[in-house]
């Protein structure tokens, strides 16, 4: 904060010392008795706040006084007794829940009960998180069950997590201050492995990665495009590599450097440093890069090399590479003489 005015992440600016709880209480005051979903709405109305955001970090302030659905300000705060809580806990033993189903299996037990005695508020007395319209017992909140997944899975293969999992804000921005933090990095399209999981299962530590990162981050010349097989190729070495982790997971801890960008092109992760502009149209660079100096190149050799170069494996890389050389770079391509040129006038040139 800065004279008193605070930016949170979630984009509004805070005047003073008024917390958003508060402002939260005073609206329900103002409306109670009133549906929640009525509430929800006016409260996004008169602060814009997200839908998502407003449910997943303050559902516990409000959700405490609701009856049937309808926000009581004045509703006495129920508290579930000793034996509720202790036949709850014997029977959540799975990793999550959705609230339904937890009101179900309460209700198994308290047929004459209220459904709405099951809520965030009522939870915390079971140490159950709730997110998402989802429970989590014996975790404090979703932030702490999905750093349980990470700290707990050698590697983290998002297309086998639960669907609401990925798809949450909430793991979605955990996720990206953890990679950015590099406690968590990125292998693949949807696989990550935790620090945590590098250093029990092959000894590497959050200090190596970052002076894996800080080395690269010095070798590299600046405004120049590198590909880890490029990388390795002008020299650069470490221990890392004797792992053979994928240029992903190398690209991933060198791109967290506050001087080096990184985008990925034809499915190869790809590094500059200091680039006097932004990475747009990378393949149009990875394209000229390859071509250098020279004036024109046999279409094989240069697919070829961009293969042999950067490690680009992708089958379809002859499509897209012609793609871009003739609808894009308006480089000239001979399909006679399977040649491309950068300048047409020298295959007319040539030609003559």
């Amino acid at each position: 904060s800065l004279h008193n005015i605070s930016f949170p992440r979630m984009p509004f600016i805070k005047f003073g010392n008024l917390e958003l709880e508060d402002v939260l209480y005073n609206i329900l005051c103002e409306l109670s008795p009133v549906p929640q979903n009525v509430y929800l709405n006016e409260v996004i109305s008169r602060i814009g706040i997200d839908r998502e955001y407003l449910q997943a970090n303050f559902y516990t302030h409000y959700s405490k006084y609701s009856v049937g659905g309808v926000l009581d300000v004045n509703a006495e705060l129920k508290k579930l007794s000793d034996e509720q809580v202790n036949y709850l806990k014997s029977q959540l033993t799975n990793d999550y829940y959705t609230l339904s189903e937890v009101q179900k299996i309460y209700l198994d037990k308290y047929s004459l009960n209220d459904p709405d005695d099951i809520n965030a508020y009522t939870l915390r007395a079971l140490n159950c998180g709730i997110a998402q319209g989802y429970v989590f017992p014996n975790h404090a909140s979703f932030s702490d069950y999905i750093h349980e997944i990470f700290n707990n899975t050698s590697v983290v293969d998002e297309t086998l997590l639960p669907s609401f999992i990925p798809a949450s804000g909430i793991y979605k921005g955990l996720l990206y201050d953890e990679r950015l933090n590099l406690n968590i990095i990125k292998v693949s399209r949807y696989k990550f492995i935790s620090v945590q999981r590098l250093l029990e299962d092959y000894s590497i530590t959050k200090q190596m990665l970052i002076e894996f990162r800080d080395n690269a981050a010095k070798f590299m010349q600046d405004d120049t495009l590198y590909s880890i097989t490029s990388l390795k190729n002008a020299g650069f070495t470490s221990p890392l590599f004797a792992h053979n982790f994928t240029d992903t997971f190398y690209a991933e801890i060198i791109g967290s450097a506050d001087n080096v960008s990184l985008d990925s092109a034809f499915s190869v992760p790809f590094l500059i440093k200091n680039s006097k502009s932004e990475i747009t149209f990378l393949k149009d660079k990875v394209v000229e890069s390859i071509f250098g100096n020279a004036t024109k190149m046999n279409f094989d050799v240069l697919v070829d090399l961009i293969r042999t170069t950067h490690n680009a494996s992708k089958a379809s890389l002859p499509y897209i590479v012609k793609d871009i050389v003739v609808n894009r770079m308006k480089y000239f391509y001979d399909p006679i003489m399977n040649c491309v040129y950068k300048d047409k006038n020298d295959y007319l040139e040539e030609i003559k």
